[in-house]
């Protein structure tokens, strides 16, 4: 049993050191990451209403 703790216990240090790297790498992209999810929603946004107005003709504002 001794040796499947120690199994678990270097997966689980390995798991935290690849979240710890990660976080590390994530912060600097911050800003562009913002920036893209910004321009997603409002791509979406901008398609939601294209549809709106395919569906009912013009006369949904």
């Amino acid at each position: 049993m001794a040796a499947y703790t120690f199994v678990w216990d270097l997966g689980d240090f390995g798991i935290a050191l690849m979240t710890i790297l990660n976080m590390i790498a994530l912060f600097p992209m911050s800003k562009e990451a913002l920036k893209a999810l910004r321009e997603y929603e409002r791509s979406m946004k901008e398609r939601e209403q294209m549809t709106k107005t395919e569906i009912f003709g013009g006369w949904c504002r």
